[in-house]
C-alpha cells in the first residue's frame, strides 16, 4: 500500500473488528498489479493485488495495518473516524464559503502585441486614441468596489492588473496603487500587487519605482526559443519580443534585484521542443517551470494551433520528465503543472482557481475591466455570459447573488453525470470559459472534453511516479 496524501496517522488505535462500513470509493488501475482507490474526500491509495483483495471482500481484519491505513484515510468507515472523515469532505469545498482574495483590474485594453490566443481580445490603437483606458473615477470606484467584499484575510489586500498592456499607461497604475494603499490604511490592511506584462516596453524607470515600492511582482510570457515566442507573440510595428523579454528579465532580476516569474503558454508549435522550452526558462534563471498552460482559447483561425488531449498530455510528460531528469541531476526545478496535481493529490489545498470544479470564478476572484464591467474572472472576459454588472451601478451583494453567479457555485461533480462516478473527480476542474466557448454553455461536457481526458491521464501517471521512491522524495519537495 502506498499513499501520500497528507492526514494524521495512527488515530485510532486497535482492536480491529468488522464492524465498518465501505465509505463510496472508486478505482483505477494504475497496472496490471496494482489499483489505485480514491474518495470524494480526495484521501487516495495504491492497493496491490492481494490489499485490494481484502478491501473488497470485507476481510481487512486479516490485515491490522491495512484496516488502520484506511479507517485513517476514511475508506472504510468506523464509529471512531466518520466526524473526521465528514470534516475532511466539507474541507475539500470550504473555498466556496470564503469571499474573493484575489482582485484583478485592467487599467488599459491597449497592446503593442498581436498574439493570437490573446483571452482579452485587447486592441493595438493610436496612443491617443480614447476609450481604451480606465478613467481615474473608474480606477478609484473599481478600488472602493474591491474593498466593499468582504476578505477571510482582513489585513492583506491583494490587487492584479492584467491587460492590454500596463505598462502603456504606467502613470495611471501608479495612482490606482498610491490610491489602494491609502484604501487599505484606513481599514488596516496591507496591499500587495502583480503586473501581468510583456516587458517589452519596461525602463529602468519603471523598474525602480517598482523596487522603491517594495510590494510589487512583476509576472511575463516567455513562450519558448525565439523563433516560437515571436511566433506567438509578434510585436505590432517588428522586432523580436523575445529579445526584450530576455533582456529584461535578466535586467530586473541582475541591477534591481526583482524575481520575474515567467509563463509558457503551449500550443502545436512546441511538439517535440519540450526541452528547448525548459531550457529556455532555465538559462533565465527559472526554478518555477510553466511548460504546461495549453492553449485553449484565442481567435477561431489560432485553434489549429490547439493541441488535442492526447498530444497535450504527451507534450506534458516530456516536459515534466525532463525536469525531473534535471532534478536527478542535481538540478533543482519544479514543473509547475504537476505540482498543481501533487497539491491535490497530497492535501485539501485547490489554490489553483482554474482547476477546481466547481472552479474559481466569481468565488475566489473578480475582475474588473476599463470600463468597469465587472467579469467572473480574468479569462472570462471575453465570454458575455460571465458579465455581472458595472462598478458604477452594481454592488458586491448584487454580484454574488446574481443567477450566474449562483449556478457557477453549484457546478460540482456530485452533481455533474459520469463526473459523480469518476476516479479522478476529486482532483478536476472544468473551466466555464472553455465550456462557454466550445460548448455553448457553462455546465462543463465531461465526454471528451480537455480537461476530462488530460485528468484521467496525468493523475494516474503521477501516482505511478511516487511508487520509486527516488521519484517520490523529489516530487514531494516540490509541494
Amino acid at each position: 500500500m502506498l499513499t501520500y496524501f497528507r492526514t494524521e496517522y495512527g488515530r485510532y488505535p486497535g482492536p480491529y473488528v468488522d464492524t465498518y462500513e465501505m465509505n463510496e470509493h472508486f478505482i483505477n488501475e494504475i497496472d496490471d498489479e496494482h489499483t489505485l482507490v480514491t474518495t470524494r474526500h480526495k484521501a487516495w491509495i495504491v492497493l496491490d493485488k492481494r490489499e485490494y483483495e481484502l478491501l473488497a471482500e470485507h476481510r481487512l481484519a486479516e490485515d491490522p495495518d491495512l484496516y488502520s491505513m484506511l479507517e485513517d484515510l476514511g475508506i472504510i468507515l468506523t464509529d471512531r473516524n466518520i466526524n473526521d472523515v465528514a470534516r475532511l469532505y466539507v474541507e475539500r469545498y470550504q473555498y466556496l464559503s470564503k469571499p474573493p482574495g484575489l482582485f484583478i483590474m485592467i487599467p488599459t485594453k491597449r497592446c503593442n502585441q498581436a498574439c493570437g490566443y490573446c483571452h482579452s481580445s485587447s486592441q493595438y490603437v493610436k496612443p491617443d486614441e480614447a476609450g481604451w483606458e480606465m478613467t481615474e473615477e473608474v480606477a478609484f470606484k473599481t478600488v472602493d468596489f474591491f474593498f466593499s467584499i468582504p476578505r477571510s484575510n482582513s489585513s492583506r489586500f491583494h490587487l492584479e492588473f492584467q491587460g492590454g498592456e500596463a505598462l502603456l499607461c504606467y502613470d495611471r497604475v501608479q495612482k490606482i496603487m498610491d490610491y489602494t494603499i491609502e484604501q487599505a490604511k484606513t481599514k488596516g490592511a496591507t496591499a500587495t500587487f502583480y503586473i501581468a506584462s510583456n516587458l517589452t516596453l519596461m525602463t529602468d524607470e519603471i523598474a525602480q519605482d517598482i523596487k522603491r515600492r517594495g510590494n510589487v511582482r512583476i509576472g511575463s510570457s516567455l513562450d519558448g526559443p525565439k523563433d516560437i515566442h515571436d511566433k506567438q507573440r509578434p510585436m505590432k510595428g517588428g522586432g523580436s519580443a523575445y529579445d526584450k523579454v530576455v533582456y529584461w528579465v535578466n535586467r530586473l532580476r541582475e541591477k534591481f534585484k526583482m524575481d520575474v516569474g515567467v509563463l509558457s503558454t503551449v500550443s502545436r508549435r512546441h511538439l517535440n521542443r519540450e526541452e528547448e522550452v525548459v531550457d529556455t526558462q532555465l538559462n533565465l534563471g527559472s526554478k518555477f517551470l510553466t511548460a504546461s498552460r495549453f492553449l485553449h482559447y484565442g481567435e477561431k483561425q489560432y485553434r489549429t494551433k490547439m493541441l488535442a488531449a492526447e498530444e497535450a498530455f504527451e507534450s506534458w510528460k516530456r516536459s515534466f520528465e525532463y525536469v525531473l531528469k534535471k532534478n536527478k541531476q542535481g538540478q533543482f526545478c519544479i514543473e509547475i503543472g504537476a505540482v498543481q496535481t501533487l497539491q491535490k493529490l497530497f492535501t485539501l489545498d485547490k489554490s489553483f482557481m482554474c482547476d477546481r470544479r466547481p472552479c474559481g470564478a466569481a468565488v475566489s476572484q473578480i475582475a474588473v475591466d476599463q470600463f468597469g464591467d465587472i467579469y467572473a474572472c480574468d479569462e472570462g472576459r471575453s465570454i458575455p455570459e460571465l458579465a455581472y454588472g458595472n462598478v458604477l451601478t452594481h454592488t458586491y451583494d448584487d454580484i454574488i447573488t446574481s443567477e450566474t453567479a449562483m449556478f457557477s457555485r453549484s457546478l460540482a461533480t456530485e452533481v455533474l453525470p459520469m463526473c459523480n462516478t469518476c476516479p479522478v473527480q476529486a482532483y478536476c476542474g472544468a473551466c466555464l470559459v472553455r465550456g462557454q466557448s466550445y460548448h455553448g454553455h457553462l455546465v462543463p461536457e465531461p465526454a471528451g472534453s480537455f480537461e476530462c481526458e488530460m485528468h484521467l491521464k496525468v493523475v494516474p501517471y503521477l501516482v505511478k511516479q511516487l511508487m520509486d521512491k527516488d521519484t517520490a522524495k523529489i516530487l514531494n519537495s516540490w509541494v
